[in-house]
Formats: C-alpha cells, sequence, structure tokens
C-alpha cells in the first residue's frame, strides 16, 4: 500500500512538472525597415538578398538557423549550386576580414598588456623570484646529470 502511494505522488509531481512546463520561443521580426537597412548595410547585400533571407527566415529559418549570417542563411537555401558557391565565396571573404580585426585587436591589447606589465613593480618582482628559481632547478639538474655521467663512466670502466 505504502509503495503505491509512493508510485503515484511520483507520477503526479512528473505529470505536473511536464504539463506546468511551458517552451518559449523567440524570434527576430524581420519586417522591420530599420532592421533591414541596418543588415543590407552591414552585411553588403542587396534589398532583394535581405528580402529571401527574411523571407526565408520567416518560415523555416527561425527554427534552424538563428544564429547563422544572412550570407550562409542565402547559401543554405540557395536553388543551384553557382548561387551557393557565391554566397560561399562572399561569407569567407567577409569572415576572413573580421578575424583580421580581431587579430589585429589581440595584437594591440597583447602590446599593452606586455607594456603594462612590464612597468609593474609587482610583476617584476614575480618575474625575477620565477627566474630565480628556475636557475636554481637547472643547477640541480646538471649536478644530477654530473653525478648520473660519473656513475655510467665508472661502471663502463669496470
Amino acid at each position: 500500500m505504502i509503495m503505491k502511494s509512493f508510485s503515484l505522488v511520483v507520477i503526479s509531481l512528473l505529470f505536473t512538472s511536464s504539463v506546468g512546463a511551458q517552451q518559449t520561443i523567440t524570434y527576430t521580426s524581420f519586417n522591420d525597415k530599420q532592421l533591414k537597412q541596418q543588415m543590407v548595410k552591414h552585411w553588403k547585400i542587396t534589398e532583394e538578398e535581405y528580402q529571401r533571407y527574411a523571407d526565408f527566415m520567416n518560415v523555416e529559418g527561425r527554427y534552424r538557423y538563428k544564429d547563422l549570417t544572412p550570407l550562409e542563411v542565402l547559401g543554405i537555401a540557395a536553388e543551384d549550386e553557382a548561387t551557393r558557391q557565391y554566397y560561399a565565396k562572399k561569407a569567407a571573404i567577409e569572415e576572413l576580414a573580421e578575424v583580421k580585426k580581431q587579430m589585429e585587436f589581440i595584437l594591440l591589447t597583447t602590446q599593452y598588456k606586455t607594456e603594462i606589465y612590464e612597468n609593474d613593480p609587482e610583476i617584476q618582482a614575480q618575474r625575477a623570484a620565477a627566474k630565480k628559481r628556475l636557475a636554481e632547478q637547472a643547477k640541480k639538474q646538471i649536478f644530477k646529470d654530473q653525478r648520473l655521467n660519473e656513475a655510467l663512466k665508472q661502471q663502463n670502466e669496470k
């Protein structure tokens, strides 16, 4: 009897939690004129290309391709191989430009970090301590190597 009651409670809780759960689906409205102008300018596409992109995204793309760029979506939705290749090449060129900007920023950030760290007394002290530890470890290793070489030499002489 206790087991049946326990089973009913568990089933009840499972059913209640699954019924009470709601799934929220969010998507962008592609009919906004301001958004259209921004997308056309940013992605360097024509208004006709944007319209094909928006139409596709309003139907299927908003569920499957919400994280892709318009160029990627246009390539996926292309009706022929030549168009698909056109968008693939255009997407690759755009991505390369973005990666170059990111790399330039990373290099600039690294340059500034190096300048800042080189002039920071605390970091200089840590660096000096680390160099000292490495030098001590190297001396110990050299000593071990010398002892090992001597032992091998003595063994070979026997």
